[in-house]
């Protein structure tokens, strides 16, 4: 509990060994990373779970939309960038293909690189939307829920917010 019986969902915050000894992205190639960045939002999957009980609160929807809506605006410049590249060894008349002519499959794939550019930037639209529409909202539980102390005071009872701007945080 904090001032005025707000209680404030807790920063996350990588321990200082994680953060010295983080790789410089650069230096690792983009399949690793994207599979890195698959495998963790199959973690977030599993860890949004209802019954794995770590959200509770509209703070916690909050803490995660935010970081999801800038994940989606980052994902356009990986995929104007792959369509780039693609363009470029379509110059060089080098690409070869399995089936079909090479041009095709590659007019096919950049087709499908600028379309999901474009989804990814409605995606986070949306996600920002929620975000914004999720800022205000806070968490008081009803008098009958159980767990509630019907004795307290009324400004001694609990009361939960998506966010917190006191100067304690």
């Amino acid at each position: 509990m904090r001032r005025g019986g707000i209680k404030r969902t807790p920063r996350l915050h990588l321990p200082v060994a994680a953060t010295q000894n983080r790789t410089d992205p650069t230096d690792i190639k983009p399949a690793e990373l994207a599979a890195q960045a698959a495998d963790a939002i199959r973690g977030l999957n599993h860890a949004t779970q209802a019954f794995k009980g770590q959200l509770a609160y509209p703070g916690d929807a909050y803490e995660v939309v935010g970081p999801l809506a800038r994940l989606a605006h980052r994902l356009p410049q990986s995929f104007d960038q792959l369509n780039e590249l693609l363009h470029k060894l379509t110059e060089t008349g080098a690409v070869t293909a399995d089936y079909g002519s090479a041009e095709d499959q590659i007019l096919e794939a950049r087709s499908a690189l600028a379309s999901s550019a474009l989804i990814a930037l409605t995606l986070a639209d949306h996600l920002d939307r929620a975000h914004q529409a999720l800022a205000p909202l806070g968490y008081s539980p009803a008098d009958d829920a159980p767990g509630v102390d019907h004795d307290c005071d009324e400004h001694e009872r609990p009361s939960y917010t998506a966010h917190y701007t006191g100067a304690d945080q």
